[in-house]
């Protein structure tokens, strides 16, 4: 699971910089890959892969 976590925080700040939320410029290379060559949906769906789903 850890190597999801990688992606999951990669996509996840890179999604928030997609959204005005954190700022571009601070992006490591990889996450500022993913920013540019991603979609919104694409990245919404990385930042949570690998979690697992509860239903209540």
């Amino acid at each position: 699971m850890r190597h999801f976590q990688r992606h999951r925080q990669n996509a996840r700040a890179a999604l928030l910089a997609r959204l005005g939320q954190f700022n571009v410029n601070d992006l490591t290379s990889r996450q500022a890959q993913m920013f540019s060559h991603l979609t919104l949906r694409e990245l919404e769906d990385l930042s949570v892969i690998g979690q697992q789903k509860t239903t209540s």
